[in-house]
């Protein structure tokens, strides 16, 4: 789990394979530790190899698939946090690293400090969002200020764009989305109340048994 909160700009370093990426930084490899997890861009990938100033981590196809591939190219800046500790601070909010789906920048506008920026979303994502909601932009958890059919008003304040690389977007860039997961839950489970999704069934002792829900007892 991460925050949305970024903790640096790496830099794509270089491709050492169709599957594996090299990431320059240096903040986030205080207490990396193979296996660790690392949200790039907002995606969640596992540190393979790791050196004084880069680190690997695999890239799946499924991953690929998801990504706004234009953005990971080598020299590309990227937005970088370590996973969430339980005795942090929840400066953002509740991100998985699984991205959702990519979305287009339909405009960027500078409001004096601030920027705006305006995202044109799936519908299919729109269930999820609320005005004053949150959402994960290239792994940068934001406020919605506005829902417009599928289009999301965002604005992003000075410290966002001096640690970011949101700065670097243009109209026309696509981006990583993450929707809030809490809501995902909430409507999952109003649409199992509704009989929307399959058919409605009593759990048993043995459904839990076997999802391992009595495991060491």
């Amino acid at each position: 789990m991460f925050t949305g909160i970024v903790e640096e700009l790496g830099k794509i370093d270089s491709w050492k394979s169709e599957t594996t990426i090299r990431i320059s930084c240096s903040k986030v490899l205080e207490d990396l530790n193979l296996g660790d997890s690392v949200a790039v861009n907002g995606i969640c990938l596992t540190a393979v190899e790791i050196s004084s100033n880069y680190f690997d981590a695999n890239v799946s196809s499924e991953t690929k698939a998801r990504w706004a591939n234009s953005n990971y190219s080598v020299g590309s800046r990227v937005n970088l946090e370590r996973a969430l500790q339980l005795q942090s601070r929840l400066g953002g909010h509740l991100v998985q690293g699984h991205v959702d789906d990519t979305a287009q920048l339909i405009s960027k506008k500078d409001l004096g400090d601030f920027i705006e920026l305006k995202v044109q979303l799936d519908k299919k994502l729109f269930p999820f969002l609320v005005e004053k909601g949150s959402i994960t932009i290239d792994g940068v958890s934001l406020t919605i200020n506005e829902l417009n059919d599928t289009l999301v008003t965002l604005t992003i304040v000075p410290h966002t764009i001096e640690k970011t690389c949101l700065l670097d977007r243009n109209s026309g860039d696509r981006v990583n989305i993450e929707v809030d997961v809490m809501g995902k839950y909430v409507l999952r489970q109003i649409s199992w109340l509704k009989g929307d999704t399959h058919e409605k069934k009593e759990l048993s002792l043995s459904d839990l048994m076997n999802a391992g829900f009595t495991k060491g007892l």
